[in-house]
């Protein structure tokens, strides 16, 4: 019988070809495919690091969430928020009201990439127990940047979603006294209700903040406190929940690699490039001559308000 070589029968199959030329990456350590393992585990951890330390994440799961399905854009309409929306009380017999509701865009979401690349030598995945080390730095890295993003005044652009305080005209702190805090809480949530929010109030502070309000209200003040690192010390910021509405990519995308050229630069790295072009990519790390590999984490996801006025913000809190 003629003995064929394997190969000879994937010559004209291309993704089986893809498969066979595919890269190896070297830093196996006994069953080898390391790689796979940690890609897995980082989303499993990252899913859960966000459940409950992250004010950003939390504030997702009481808020509304949306998918991206294949769309370049989401548009969510905006809330109705007065109740001459809504028809009456009528007697028995008597033809409804009829109402049009006037529906305008509340927020329109496109899957902007949060996105990081982190770079390790082979060495060290070999040596030691990275896989859940680069697992929880990336689920902690992820966790502070979308709170400093959501909570941020950043107008938004084609790159990114706007902050959640951008374009809000902060509230006067309450002069210090011995119910500053109170006053504080009651004129965030009155400045909701004008809006036509105020049912569903979460508060979000900075940790002095959030850790006074929590000592001092007592089991009645029902409303969820969350604290985030990104905010600055005084700062307390009042949203209307059922109003934020927000689209996550339900599964990060990871990808590993050790053979490729990477400008070593956390802030405006540049494209690589070999000529003389306005900005050149330095420095340069060769990860095959290196002996290194790097994990690219791309997180598409975005949010907005459906209603103006619904994020209230005092600063300088004075308590």
């Amino acid at each position: 019988m003629l003995q064929r070589d394997p190969l000879d029968l994937t010559k004209d199959d291309a993704a089986a070809n893809l498969v066979l030329r595919a890269a190896k990456n070297p830093a196996l350590i006994g069953t080898g495919g390391w790689a796979n393992q940690l890609a897995a585990t980082a989303v499993d951890d990252m899913l859960v690091g966000l459940a409950c330390p992250s004010a950003a994440a939390t504030l997702r799961g009481l808020g509304l969430r949306v998918d991206f399905g294949n769309r370049a854009t989401t548009t969510v309409p905006a809330r109705v928020v007065a109740a001459t929306d809504c028809g009456g009380f009528i007697v028995e017999g008597d033809p409804i009201p009829v109402k049009i509701l006037t529906l305008a865009a509340g927020a329109t979401l496109a899957p902007t990439p949060l996105a990081v690349i982190v770079v390790f030598s082979d060495v060290l995945a070999e040596t030691s127990n990275f896989e859940r080390v680069i697992a929880q730095m990336l689920s902690e890295a992820v966790r502070l940047k979308l709170d400093a993003e959501m909570f941020s005044n950043t107008a938004g652009s084609t790159s990114r979603p706007a902050g959640l305080l951008n374009g809000v005209v902060a509230l006067t702190a309450t002069a210090a006294g011995s119910e500053a805090m109170e006053k504080d809480v009651a004129q965030l949530v009155a400045a909701l209700n004008t809006a036509g929010g105020g049912a569903n109030v979460v508060f979000v502070c900075s940790p002095p903040q959030a850790a006074t309000l929590k000592l001092r209200a007592n089991a009645r003040f029902d409303y969820p406190i969350l604290a985030s690192g990104a905010l600055a010390n005084g700062t307390i910021v009042a949203i209307e929940a059922s109003s934020f509405v927000s689209a996550f990519d339900p599964v990060p995308q990871f990808d590993v690699s050790n053979t490729t050229a990477l400008h070593m630069e956390d802030a405006t790295p540049a494209q690589l490039t070999t000529g003389t072009g306005p900005t050149i990519a330095t420095p340069i790390r060769s990860l095959y001559q290196t002996v290194c590999s790097a994990l690219k984490l791309i997180m598409p996801c975005s949010w907005g308000m459906r209603a103006t006025g619904h994020v209230q913000v005092i600063n300088s809190c004075n308590w």
